[in-house]
């Protein structure tokens, strides 16, 4: 099962970008990180509070428009998925 943003995560970092000190803006505009999908990298190194609230959010509402599916998954009397362990030595 994938569970993907329903919005680009990069473009939203974007609307943060003036949050970080002006040398690191600098470095991500010179690394092309602050247009088209180079603003992924700008999503990895944004840690304003105010962006990952909007992240838990989006996070929240996209898992919760999915829910039966994601219940379905997780519940392993309806599903084939077996989880991972150690193999048993005999």
């Amino acid at each position: 099962m994938v569970l993907a943003p329903s919005i680009d995560i990069g473009t939203l970092a974007l609307k943060y970008a003036d949050r970080l000190p002006a040398g690191v803006r600098t470095l991500l505009r010179g690394f092309g990180s602050t247009r088209g999908t180079g603003a992924n990298l700008l999503s990895y190194l944004l840690f304003d509070r105010d962006f990952c609230r909007v992240l838990l959010r989006l996070g929240y509402q996209d898992t919760f428009l999915r829910r039966d599916e994601v219940a379905a998954f997780l519940d392993t009397l309806r599903t084939n998925f077996i989880p991972f362990g150690w193999p048993e030595f005999r």
